[in-house]
Parts: C-alpha cells; sequence; structure tokens
C-alpha cells in the first residue's frame, strides 16, 4: 500500500508560524530580563538612579525636552 500525505498548508499557517516565531523570542527576552533582574537583586544591586527628565517632571509639574 502506498501511503501519501494529507497535509495542506495555507497561506495563513506561515503567518501563523511567524507569529509563533516571534511571540517565543518575545516570550523569552520577558523570562530573561526577569530572571537577570532576580539575580541582581540577589547580590544587592540596584537600579541607576532616575533620568532627569522624570524628575523636571515632577517639579514642575510639565515635561521638559
Amino acid at each position: 500500500m502506498i501511503w501519501t500525505p494529507l497535509a495542506y498548508l495555507d497561506p495563513g499557517s506561515g503567518s501563523l508560524f511567524l507569529q509563533l516565531l516571534l511571540g517565543g523570542i518575545a516570550g523569552v527576552a520577558v523570562l530573561g530580563k526577569v530572571v537577570w533582574h532576580r539575580i541582581r537583586s540577589a547580590f544587592g544591586v540596584r537600579s541607576a538612579a532616575p533620568d532627569e527628565t522624570g524628575a523636571s517632571l515632577e517639579r514642575t509639574g510639565r515635561k521638559t525636552e
């Protein structure tokens, strides 16, 4: 008996695979960021000081550029 594959890939399948790939990459990036933050906090490393634009926004109530 000869077996013939019955699989069919329509044009939407490529979009699905691309979305799966990009979602996986984004998920790995977020996971890496969370793990890196936990490692840094375990050693007591803090983030850098807030930038000046945020501080000036708090002082004056308006955004300066």
